[in-house]
């Protein structure tokens, strides 16, 4: 009997050909990446601009990587959430369906 999960059984697809993504779908290299932003950032922080989230994160001791990302934000900018944080460092979200 197999116990794999439906997850797992993606995840391992996906890291075996990570090209099989659907176009509302992000591969999990990415999703990892903007899951760890998520990581160190309070959500009491949101709204914030660029300076507000570097120092949260430091506040979180975010490591060095995390820190560098945060940084290369728009310092003109004031985000409301992590999706908002992705966008602007030129990634895309995936949108998933609703109903």
């Amino acid at each position: 009997m197999d116990n794999t999960s439906p997850r797992a059984e993606r995840a391992a697809e996906t890291a075996a050909h990570p090209e099989v993504v659907g176009p509302d779908e992000l591969p999990d290299d990415e999703v990892l990446d903007r899951s760890e932003i998520a990581r160190f950032m309070r959500p009491s922080v949101f709204p914030a601009t660029r300076s507000a989230l570097v120092e949260s994160a430091r506040e979180q001791d975010a490591p060095a990587r995390v820190l560098a990302r945060l940084r290369r934000l728009p310092d003109d900018g004031e985000f409301g959430n992590v999706a908002a944080i992705w966008e602007a460092l030129g990634h895309r979200t995936e949108h998933r369906p609703t109903g």
